[in-house]
Protein backbone atom coordinates (compact mmCIF):
# COMPACT_ATOMS: atom_id res chain seq x y z
CA UNK A 1 0.00 0.00 0.00
CA UNK A 2 2.77 2.42 0.98
CA UNK A 3 6.27 2.55 -0.46
CA UNK A 4 8.94 0.73 1.52
CA UNK A 5 10.70 3.01 3.98
CA UNK A 6 8.21 5.86 3.70
CA UNK A 7 6.90 7.49 6.89
CA UNK A 8 3.46 5.99 6.23
CA UNK A 9 4.89 2.48 5.77
CA UNK A 10 6.98 2.80 8.94
CA UNK A 11 3.93 3.98 10.92
CA UNK A 12 1.80 1.12 9.57
CA UNK A 13 4.53 -1.42 10.33
CA UNK A 14 4.82 -0.10 13.89
CA UNK A 15 1.06 -0.21 14.42
CA UNK A 16 0.86 -3.78 13.14
CA UNK A 17 3.72 -4.89 15.40
CA UNK A 18 2.14 -3.29 18.45
CA UNK A 19 -1.20 -4.94 17.72
CA UNK A 20 0.47 -8.32 17.26
CA UNK A 21 2.44 -7.97 20.51
CA UNK A 22 -0.64 -6.89 22.47
CA UNK A 23 -2.67 -9.81 21.15
CA UNK A 24 0.16 -12.26 21.88
CA UNK A 25 0.29 -11.03 25.48
CA UNK A 26 -3.50 -11.09 25.83
CA UNK A 27 -3.81 -14.64 24.50
CA UNK A 28 -0.59 -16.04 26.01
CA UNK A 29 0.91 -16.87 22.63
CA UNK A 30 4.53 -17.58 21.84
CA UNK A 31 5.89 -15.10 19.36
CA UNK A 32 9.11 -14.91 17.39
CA UNK A 33 9.97 -11.72 15.56
CA UNK A 34 13.03 -10.18 13.98
CA UNK A 35 14.42 -6.72 14.51
CA UNK A 36 17.58 -5.11 13.23
CA UNK A 37 18.88 -3.28 16.29
CA UNK A 38 21.40 -0.46 16.26
CA UNK A 39 22.81 -1.07 19.73
CA UNK A 40 24.40 2.36 19.73
CA UNK A 41 20.98 4.03 19.40
CA UNK A 42 19.33 4.42 22.80
CA UNK A 43 15.87 4.38 21.23
CA UNK A 44 16.42 0.94 19.66
CA UNK A 45 17.53 -0.58 22.96
CA UNK A 46 14.71 1.22 24.81
CA UNK A 47 12.20 -0.23 22.33
CA UNK A 48 13.40 -3.77 23.04
CA UNK A 49 13.43 -3.14 26.79
CA UNK A 50 9.81 -1.92 26.54
CA UNK A 51 8.86 -5.11 24.69
CA UNK A 52 10.55 -7.17 27.37
CA UNK A 53 8.53 -5.35 30.03
CA UNK A 54 5.30 -5.79 28.07
CA UNK A 55 5.71 -9.56 28.08
CA UNK A 56 7.25 -10.12 31.51
CA UNK A 57 4.86 -7.81 33.36
CA UNK A 58 1.99 -9.96 32.09
CA UNK A 59 3.66 -13.11 33.43
CA UNK A 60 5.28 -14.13 30.17
CA UNK A 61 8.89 -14.67 29.21
CA UNK A 62 11.09 -12.64 26.89
CA UNK A 63 13.98 -14.39 25.15
CA UNK A 64 16.40 -12.31 23.15
CA UNK A 65 18.45 -14.10 20.51
CA UNK A 66 21.09 -11.96 18.90
CA UNK A 67 22.43 -13.29 15.63
CA UNK A 68 25.71 -12.24 14.09
CA UNK A 69 27.39 -13.18 10.85
CA UNK A 70 30.21 -11.84 8.77
CA UNK A 71 29.31 -9.05 6.39
CA UNK A 72 30.33 -11.27 3.48
CA UNK A 73 27.89 -14.02 4.57
CA UNK A 74 25.09 -11.50 5.18
CA UNK A 75 25.54 -10.17 1.64
CA UNK A 76 25.47 -13.73 0.23
CA UNK A 77 22.29 -14.60 2.13
CA UNK A 78 20.64 -11.38 1.06
CA UNK A 79 20.34 -12.62 -2.51
CA UNK A 80 19.19 -16.20 -1.99
CA UNK A 81 16.02 -17.29 -3.83
CA UNK A 82 14.13 -17.80 -0.54
CA UNK A 83 14.94 -14.28 0.64
CA UNK A 84 13.92 -12.84 -2.72
CA UNK A 85 10.62 -14.69 -2.51
CA UNK A 86 9.86 -13.77 1.10
CA UNK A 87 11.10 -10.16 1.19
CA UNK A 88 10.02 -8.12 -1.83
CA UNK A 89 12.15 -5.15 -0.73
CA UNK A 90 15.27 -7.29 -1.25
CA UNK A 91 14.47 -7.80 -4.93
CA UNK A 92 16.05 -4.45 -5.66
CA UNK A 93 19.45 -6.03 -5.07
CA UNK A 94 21.44 -2.86 -5.71
CA UNK A 95 19.48 -0.92 -3.09
CA UNK A 96 19.46 -3.86 -0.66
CA UNK A 97 23.22 -4.43 -0.90
CA UNK A 98 23.89 -0.73 -0.40
CA UNK A 99 21.50 -0.68 2.59
CA UNK A 100 23.33 -3.57 4.28
CA UNK A 101 26.73 -1.98 3.71
CA UNK A 102 25.65 1.47 4.87
CA UNK A 103 23.83 0.12 7.93
CA UNK A 104 26.87 -1.96 8.91
CA UNK A 105 29.10 1.09 8.56
CA UNK A 106 26.81 3.51 10.44
CA UNK A 107 25.62 1.39 13.36
CA UNK A 108 26.82 -1.13 15.93
CA UNK A 109 24.66 -4.09 14.96
CA UNK A 110 25.82 -6.45 17.70
CA UNK A 111 26.49 -6.17 21.40
CA UNK A 112 30.05 -6.03 22.62
CA UNK A 113 31.79 -9.14 23.93
CA UNK A 114 30.27 -10.04 27.30
CA UNK A 115 27.52 -7.41 27.05
CA UNK A 116 24.06 -8.70 27.93
CA UNK A 117 20.97 -6.53 27.91
CA UNK A 118 18.29 -8.99 28.94
CA UNK A 119 17.77 -11.71 31.53
CA UNK A 120 17.51 -14.27 28.72
CA UNK A 121 20.06 -13.04 26.16
CA UNK A 122 21.77 -15.46 23.80
CA UNK A 123 24.27 -14.43 21.15
CA UNK A 124 24.93 -16.81 18.27
CA UNK A 125 27.39 -16.35 15.42
CA UNK A 126 25.45 -18.00 12.62
CA UNK A 127 28.00 -17.35 9.88
CA UNK A 128 28.45 -21.08 9.31
CA UNK A 129 25.21 -22.42 10.80
CA UNK A 130 21.99 -23.47 9.11
CA UNK A 131 18.66 -22.13 10.39
CA UNK A 132 17.95 -25.56 11.93
CA UNK A 133 21.27 -25.53 13.79
CA UNK A 134 20.52 -22.06 15.16
CA UNK A 135 17.05 -23.19 16.21
CA UNK A 136 18.46 -26.22 18.01
CA UNK A 137 20.90 -24.00 19.93
CA UNK A 138 18.12 -21.62 20.98
CA UNK A 139 15.86 -24.45 22.16
CA UNK A 140 18.71 -26.05 24.12
CA UNK A 141 19.98 -22.81 25.66
CA UNK A 142 16.58 -21.72 26.95
CA UNK A 143 15.13 -25.18 27.63
CA UNK A 144 12.13 -24.44 25.43
CA UNK A 145 9.28 -26.93 25.29
CA UNK A 146 6.01 -26.95 23.36
CA UNK A 147 3.04 -25.16 24.85
CA UNK A 148 0.22 -27.42 25.91
CA UNK A 149 -2.52 -25.90 23.79
CA UNK A 150 -5.19 -27.59 21.75
CA UNK A 151 -5.00 -25.25 18.79
CA UNK A 152 -2.16 -26.52 16.60
CA UNK A 153 -1.19 -23.08 15.29
CA UNK A 154 -0.34 -21.93 18.82
CA UNK A 155 2.08 -24.72 19.72
CA UNK A 156 5.80 -24.09 19.55
CA UNK A 157 7.51 -26.01 16.77
CA UNK A 158 4.43 -26.77 14.69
Amino acid sequence: IFGFGTPAQKALNGAIRETVFSLAVLHNLDLIFTFVCAFDLKEDVAYLKALEAQFTESGGQFYFVELSATLERRLERNETPHRMEMKPSKRNTEWSRRDILETAERFRLNTDEGETLFLHHLKIDNTDLSPDEVTDRVIAAFGLVPNEKDDKEHRFGE
